[in-house]
């Protein structure tokens, strides 16, 4: 009887422990999923309770077999970056531990040089990030310096990875390579695309380039055009038809609309460019903000920003340039859009009652439904999303007054 006493009272002390725990990471909004279900989410992923860490870039996605994953970066407080993944098999109640995919402290993830995991047909995994040339020595601050784009590739989910290999062979490590984006082509090839320093430019010029593999080497970059907008991230994805597609900010006497590269030969050759829809937003500077894109047989959809006279702020646009939607608010920014059968989620950044939160717009057989904001979003910031049925998984960042950025884990009903 005394142990049993014992063992409840042990048992009790853990659930108060749990609940009044300040957890970094959260998880709502499902009804069905009780309290415990809930508090058993934060520790399940290890050390994102940990404040001492700075959490960067999460990206939610699907892996080959169906399972949810959370990709993102976190940073110790001596200048030691990771980059690091966990799977969940139940559509985001619970996580794998996390594993470590790479880490020292050159290592980049942001907006406009976001990590992406990618899936092959036989079964590898590719990584792709930003890499600084010569790491910054531990403890010393990370300073700015060039960087280039590596890839390595597990042939084991992600349990073991082969040696980083970069993008680029071009040996002037001088040059900037970033604002990428990549993609496996439909012949099961890596192809990145990203903005390069033009060497010797006297206006700090970057134009569009490709690379793509054979047996998963590099092959020699090509320009795929000379002029760009400088510092816009670029967006690399394949159509329904398998069409390889770079959409970019291009510049045409500082008029920077989006506009979108084709190849249906996996990069080898492109048809010319095109301007997806003419926003005519003349800008003598870089706006830093791009487009993202979801792509499947029932769908096309893309969103960016555009500051025009006419038609200004984000928008949500089909694959014949059609704007199925504008918000005209100053600070909607940095949209991301995913999608599953007849059902399409975009979801936002934007200012409510003067603090940046989570907007997201559900879209059902084409049609648009309402805006809703994600509750408990505050101070959130590059939000990333995932259908999973009737479910919407949405990952963030949450900006600390301490700089030590942390993330967010939300999981809603549609």
């Amino acid at each position: 009887m005394q142990n049993l006493i014992i063992f409840i009272f042990i048992y009790l002390l853990g659930i108060f422990n749990l609940k009044s725990e300040n957890a970094t990471i959260t998880h709502c909004g499902l009804p069905q999923v009780d309290v415990l279900d809930l508090q058993a989410f934060k520790p399940s992923l290890g050390v994102l309770s940990d404040t001492s860490m700075t959490y960067s870039s999460p990206t939610v996605q699907l892996t080959p077999a169906g399972e949810s994953m959370l990709l993102w970066s976190e940073k110790s407080p001596n200048g030691m970056n990771a980059l690091c993944f966990a799977v969940s098999a139940d559509k985001g109640a619970t996580f794998t531990n996390k594993k470590i995919i790479a880490q020292n402290t050159g290592l980049g993830n942001s907006r406009f040089t976001k990590a992406k995991l990618l899936f092959r047909k036989n079964g590898d995994w590719v990584v792709v990030h930003s890499q600084r040339f010569e790491n910054p020595p531990i403890g010393k601050a990370a300073g700015r310096g060039p960087s280039g784009i590596v890839f390595a590739t597990s042939k084991d989910k992600g349990n073991t990875w082969s040696e980083q290999i970069f993008v680029d062979t071009d040996p002037d490590k001088k040059l900037l390579r970033g604002f990428f984006d990549a993609t496996i082509t439909a012949n099961d090839e890596l192809a990145v695309a990203y903005l390069k320093d033009v060497a010797n430019s006297k206006h700090e010029e970057r134009n569009l380039r490709l690379v793509v593999t054979e047996n998963m080497q590099p092959k020699a970059e090509q320009i795929i055009d000379p002029i760009v907008c400088d510092c816009c991230p670029v967006n690399v994805s394949l159509s329904a038809k398998g069409e390889l597609q770079i959409m970019y900010r291009d510049n045409n006497d500082d008029i920077r609309d989006m506009a979108i590269l084709s190849s249906s030969d996996n990069g080898k050759t492109f048809a010319a460019s095109r301007i997806l829809s003419a926003d005519n937003w003349k800008i003598a500077g870089c706006p830093h903000s791009g487009a993202v894109t979801y792509q499947d047989q029932k769908a096309s959809l893309w969103a960016w920003q555009a500051g025009s006279d006419k038609e200004p702020g984000l928008r949500i646009v089909d694959a014949k340039g059609k704007k199925l939607y504008i918000n005209s608010d100053a600070s909607a920014k940095n949209p991301t859009i995913h999608g599953n059968n007849a059902t399409q989620v975009v979801a936002w950044e934007q200012n409510k009652d003067n603090i940046s939160q989570i907007a997201y717009k559900i879209i059902q057989n084409g049609t648009l439904k309402e805006t809703n904001w994600l509750p408990n979003s505050e101070n959130a910031m590059g939000p990333s999303v995932l259908i999973t049925g009737k479910q919407v998984i949405m990952a963030y960042e949450v900006k600390m007054p301490n700089k030590k950025n942390q993330m967010k884990v939300e999981v809603l009903g549609i």
